[in-house]
């Protein structure tokens, strides 16, 4: 996947929402019309202005790790030691998990601390079903 397939596949997992409006028409399709068009992008909270008065669009999510932190917060119970797996490399993380001691346990976690945004971003789409080749 591309960085930008990459940031667009996890903004819409965190709730934003893309339309597109034609020129000089005020309605929000769902579909890329033909012609001249551009994005709205609606944020979880379904604005498209901040309080400053500027449209908002999906955060750099590959490169900030504030943002992932927000991102991993939309991780379920259950996919956390698949999470923690995809970090630490390994692809069955249920059987990875289960054998571990709550030492090796926390050793896996501490991956989370050295991990950069670009590899919590791919572990993020890959449990999320997200990730393509």
């Amino acid at each position: 996947m591309s960085p930008e397939e990459q940031r667009i596949a996890i903004a819409e997992a965190c709730g934003w929402r893309l339309k597109w409006q034609n020129q000089g028409g005020a309605l929000l399709l769902e579909t890329k019309p033909q012609g001249h068009c551009w994005e709205v992008w609606f944020n979880p909270d379904r604005r498209t202005i901040n309080s400053q008065g500027h449209e908002v669009y999906p955060p750099n999510y590959l490169s900030n790790l504030n943002e992932m932190r927000l991102v991993q917060e939309t991780l379920t119970n259950p996919e956390w030691p698949r999470y923690l797996a995809e970090l630490n490399g390994f692809s069955n993380a249920d059987e990875w998990w289960a054998d571990m001691s709550d030492l090796d346990k926390l050793d896996a976690m501490r991956v989370i601390a050295s991990s950069t945004a670009k590899e919590k971003a791919e572990a993020f789409l890959k449990v999320k079903g997200l990730w393509r080749e």
